[in-house]
């Protein structure tokens, strides 16, 4: 069985994720609305991926590392590779570096490096534009031109989801201190997604510690104001790691940039 790591829901009602397993190789898979398997993208051998975003055209973006370096790989409709572009980064352990990439709608290439707990944002050429003091495993570009990151705190006003500004500059987070406050046990945050009423739905992956008391709910919609929405506490996933989420019923085309994860 292939190992799920990301899962935009189409347009058309199918469904397309991404799978990474070291001795059986990685790459993304598209399923139609009647969950048949369409098409299967491998990587290139001995390459690892953790991605799959939907673009413009019907495409599909992966982002691979080895040994040997770090690329965003653009797909076609049909599963067929188009389009790779090397990024400028040095890779000393390549399983601990991408986890979700993204495209931006400004044609820029955005992501977290979970060994450096630092987010990139690289040029078309694969040349880094800038950088954002946190982000562990997700970082999406949102409406408003914000960068929303999940991480592992820095500092106090920093947090495990952080926001930041066109200019770099914090604008919300919900930090140690606010997850204490909730009573939630936070141990690492990595999937992210923000929903239109402003709402952010994060997963909590037994992995690390943020904070070390309190519920240990697996998947959590916060508020603005981080009050809990709702959360997730089901004994089936007990042993499992809810690495990446995504809300199925949200309007909005993924392949136009309209969903936020």
């Amino acid at each position: 069985m292939r190992q799920g790591r990301s899962y935009p829901r189409l347009p058309d009602g199918g469904v397309v994720y991404s799978y990474s397993q070291r001795k059986k190789g990685a790459g993304i898979v598209r399923l139609d609305e009647n969950k048949k398997e369409m098409w299967v993208y491998t990587a290139v051998d001995k390459r690892d991926n953790h991605s799959c975003q939907p673009l413009p055209g019907g495409g599909f973006l992966a982002g691979e590392t080895s040994k040997d370096g770090a690329w965003m790989v653009e797909i076609d409709a049909n599963g067929k590779k188009v389009r790779e572009v090397k990024v400028d980064l040095t890779i000393k352990d390549p399983h601990h570096t991408f986890r979700h990439v993204r495209k931006t709608k400004e044609g820029t290439y955005l992501a977290a490096i979970m060994k450096q707990n630092k987010t990139y944002e690289w040029d078309a050429k694969g040349e880094v534009i800038r950088t954002f003091p946190n982000g562990h495993y997700a970082a999406v570009r949102l409406a408003n031109g914000n960068t929303l990151t999940s991480g592992k705190p820095r500092s106090p006003e920093m947090g495990g989801v952080t926001e930041y500004d066109k200019d770099g500059r914090i604008v919300w987070a919900l930090t140690k201190a606010d997850f204490e406050k909730l009573g939630l046990k936070i141990m690492m945050i990595c999937g992210i997604q923000r929903l239109p009423n402003g709402n952010t739905v994060l997963s909590n992956v037994r992995h690390g510690s943020i904070t070390k008391t309190g519920k240990d709910y697996k998947i959590l919609e916060i508020t603005r104001d981080k009050k809990l929405v709702w959360f997730v506490d089901d004994p089936r996933f007990a042993k499992l790691q809810l690495g990446s989420i995504h809300i199925l019923d949200v309007k909005g085309d993924p392949a136009k940039f309209e969903v936020f994860k």
